[in-house]
């Protein structure tokens, strides 16, 4: 069994661009997500999204979409910043520069039907959606709030909301641990907020008030941060080659590591945030025009306390193109098999493939 489990860890793997999945498209994308059943994908037009029949890396353009409530006007340049599928049920919800969430459902591939927006925040930057209880959708805006949506059953009402107004400036990244107990932020004002349920006991997490339970001061501030596991995640730093690790110790988060990236940065932007795969335990992360992949070791106690065992290990780094390019967005498959990218050099979204290497 121990010597199947160190396999495992020196296993090698590689995503491999799939050629026939290269499609055009001009016009810039921010967003794009992946069902669960790897069948169904959606890519951001500017302020429009098209949907993708998906198959085996090879994709089928199957209609257009216009998001009613994004409106244009001259004083704001519209664009959606999130797509997210929701895993339970069969719904989705967009959100952007110049508007408000809104929530579609589909129950067949060709069948997307607009529902309903969610009245309240603008300009949102960041979205996550509650992994237990789908009806939490936490938001980040672009003005510096953090919004809890409670959303009703029924598609009439409109939820309640929470607001936290901790940060000053742009909630650039969100992300919520597997158990939906808690939730990170990291902002443009170098704040990373740490937020709770104001009570353990309650499972029904709609029905708590959520709080701050610890703030971290950062320099520089990071547009990438993401959950490892319950108590553990990761933090990429603006304009630096290490990568920050943080566990939970005694109640509160610490820095623990610093792993080593590669960097080519002239600028970066804060869309395709850093996404850990639990089922490959792989970390996707951008930094300026180059992506790192990183491989995700568990460690006992005894390789904890050995230096040479590392949490991170390099293992691909793809650089798109040797010129400026921070126009990299992108998404990656829940089982892990693909990712998918749209940059801004070559205008087209592309398709890798998890492929284990000899």
């Amino acid at each position: 069994m121990k010597q199947e489990q160190n396999q495992c860890k020196n296993q090698t793997f590689s995503y491999e661009l799939l050629p026939q999945s290269l499609t055009k498209q001009d016009a810039i994308s921010h967003a794009l997500a992946i069902n669960s059943n790897n069948n169904l994908l959606l890519v951001s037009e500017e302020f429009n999204f098209k949907i993708f029949y998906f198959k085996d890396g090879s994709l089928k353009f199957l209609q257009k979409f216009y998001c009613p409530i994004l409106k244009s006007n001259e004083f704001a340049i519209n664009f959606i910043n999130t797509l997210d599928f929701c895993k339970q049920k069969k719904q989705l919800f967009i959100s952007g520069s110049d508007t408000l969430i809104t929530k579609w459902s589909f129950n067949l591939i060709s069948s997307v039907k607009y529902i309903q927006r969610l009245e309240g925040q603008v300009c949102i930057a960041s979205l996550v959606i509650h992994p237990i209880k789908e009806n939490i959708i936490i938001s980040g805006s672009k003005l510096g709030s953090i919004y809890f949506w409670f959303d009703h059953q029924n598609y009439e009402g409109q939820p309640f909301s929470q607001t936290i107004s901790e940060h000053i400036k742009c909630v650039v990244g969100l992300s919520i641990n597997d158990d939906g107990s808690k939730v990170i932020s990291a902002g443009k004002d170098g704040i990373i907020l740490i937020i709770e349920p104001n009570s353990t006991s309650e499972l029904d997490y709609s029905k708590c008030s959520w709080i701050i339970k610890q703030k971290i001061q950062v320099k520089p501030h990071g547009y990438r941060i993401c959950f490892i596991n319950n108590d553990s995640f990761t933090f990429q730093p603006y304009g630096q080659s290490q990568l920050h690790y943080y566990i939970l110790l005694n109640g509160q988060f610490i820095k623990d590591k610093e792993f080593q990236i590669q960097l080519n940065l002239e600028d970066c932007m804060y869309f395709f945030p850093q996404i850990y795969n639990k089922k490959k335990k792989i970390l996707f992360n951008k930094c300026g025009n180059t992506l790192n992949i990183l491989k995700y070791q568990e460690l006992n106690k005894e390789e904890q306390l050995l230096q040479y065992y590392q949490q991170f290990q390099l293992q691909q780094v793809i650089l798109f193109n040797e010129t400026f390019n921070p126009w990299i967005f992108g998404t990656v498959s829940e089982d892990g098999q693909y990712l998918i990218i749209w940059d801004g050099i070559s205008r087209n979204i592309q398709v890798r493939k998890y492929t284990i290497q000899n």
